[in-house]
């Protein structure tokens, strides 16, 4: 008994070695960045034109950089047109911008950049310019014609092979 006894004193005072640790991770997710650029023919920033007439062509062009990480980027240009009363007209009876068709493609509104934009790249034009149309009539005397450009982009990393096949594209 005694032993015994004994033998649970010893065990009680055992000491048994541990340690522990911690460590602090911080993760930071990464962002899209782009930048929306109109210019003129120039290299000027884009401003406000008066007094345009039947026949003139006005260098805008509308290109986007990327300044973050790899991204796909679409542009949706809206143009409107009011006449002095500001009544609305159909634009297409006014003008036209040249399209590149090459590098863009639309859909659902949209254009969509054919390629890949990596960081620090600007895309190809969407247009370098607005072509007024030479039968233009005393119905566009005073017209205001409005082109409003939106620019988006989404990662393209982890998310679908080409433009097309991207998601998490903003609302609009």
């Amino acid at each position: 008994m005694l032993c015994i006894l004994l033998s649970l004193v010893v065990n009680s005072t055992l000491a048994y070695f541990t340690a522990e640790s911690t460590a602090h991770n911080v993760i930071t997710t990464g962002a899209i960045d782009i930048t929306l650029r109109e210019e003129t023919t120039s290299g000027e920033a884009w401003s406000d034109m008066d007094n345009i007439m039947p026949g003139d062509t006005v260098g805008k062009i509308v290109t986007v950089t990327n300044r973050d990480m790899p991204a796909y980027v679409r542009i949706k240009c809206e143009i409107s047109v009011h006449d002095a009363e500001d009544n609305a007209l159909d634009p297409g009876d006014m003008l036209q911008l040249d399209m590149d068709t090459k590098n863009w493609t639309y859909l659902d509104g949209w254009w969509y950049y054919n390629h890949l934009l990596d960081i620090g790249e600007t895309t190809v034009p969407l247009f370098t310019q607005v072509s007024f149309f030479t039968t233009m009539d005393n119905e566009h005397q005073n017209c205001t014609a409005t082109i409003d450009v939106l620019a988006q982009a989404t990662q393209a990393a982890n998310n679908g092979t080409d433009v097309f096949s991207a998601a998490g594209w903003p609302e609009s």
